[in-house]
């Protein structure tokens, strides 16, 4: 949990903090510790919240490889599913999917999200 969150700290300060994380493999560290946590809502809150920051501009959704952007929105639809009844995961997964689908008009991720099941868990929360 403090992993994600400091990441999470360093990401939202400026936009060189987000791409310095991404090019040391941040978004793939923050995605192995929501799949590694599933069912903790402070781990998935705080990965959520990093991974909108990391995945909000085309420089660094260019340098994430693409299987990884598409299991970083896996692993958000995982938590979501896994803590339903928490309000402030739901919220946090909202905000998140609202990111990767935002992230400078990107397409492809937008259809991964379809085809991550983001809709229906969105839908069902």
């Amino acid at each position: 949990e403090e992993g994600c969150k400091a990441l999470l700290n360093l990401a939202s300060a400026n936009e060189e903090s987000c791409t310095a994380i991404v090019r040391a493999g941040g978004f793939e560290a923050v995605v192995a510790g929501m799949e590694a946590q599933p069912s903790s809502a402070g781990v998935q809150e705080a990965g959520f919240a990093a991974l909108g920051f990391l995945a909000s501009s085309a420089e660094n959704v260019a340098a994430i490889a693409a299987k990884e952007i598409a299991r970083g929105i896996g692993a958000v639809v995982t938590g979501m599913e896994a803590l339903e009844s928490s309000a402030g995961v739901q919220r946090a997964g909202c905000v998140a999917l609202s990111e990767f689908a935002f992230a400078e008009d990107n397409e492809e991720m937008r259809l991964w999200i379809v085809t991550e099941g983001a809709i229906e868990v969105v839908v069902a929360g």
